[in-house]
């Protein structure tokens, strides 16, 4: 039932089903099927619940760890662990490098790190441009001591 609702394109009703029937027996042999199953549920959800996602994604990848989508799911979980250190504020590359090298098609580590590699050079040319501003008010400031200091001394 679980894997005719996924064809209908019915996931909810398919991940119910296939959930049901897991639980009771884990060893399911067309695991691989209801792992595709999975997947499809778990990026349909990346961008409104990402937790379900990622376990939806995972549980896909305990069903099938060695199949011929494993590498695209390894990926998608690494991207999507990748965005989540981000929201936190932490700019890691290491996961959407990861998730490229698993999965070379996969756009959103790539886009992701654009975006990365284009914030740190921003940010680059702004430290550049405040050192520049930062030595020219202490060249300025020096120059007025040494013709204030001047001044003083002749009257």
């Amino acid at each position: 039932q679980g894997l005719a609702s996924k064809k209908d394109g019915k996931l909810k009703d398919a991940i119910a089903a296939l959930d049901e029937v897991l639980a009771r027996q884990p060893l399911l042999d067309r695991r691989e099927e209801a792992a595709s199953a999975y997947v499809a549920w778990g990026e349909s959800l990346e961008d409104s619940d990402r937790a379900a996602a990622l376990a939806a994604l995972r549980k896909a990848l305990r069903l099938d760890e060695a199949g011929p989508g494993s590498s695209h799911v390894r990926s998608e979980i690494a991207t999507l662990e990748g965005e989540d250190l981000l929201a936190l504020g932490i700019t890691d590359t290491a996961p959407f490098e990861q998730a490229l090298a698993l999965d070379p098609g996969n756009a959103r580590p790539r886009a992701d790190l654009d975006r990365i590699h284009a914030q740190l050079d921003a940010s680059k040319a702004r430290g550049w441009r405040l050192l520049a501003a930062g030595l020219v008010l202490a060249l300025a400031i020096g120059a007025v001591i040494v013709v204030g200091g001047r001044r003083v001394a002749r009257k």
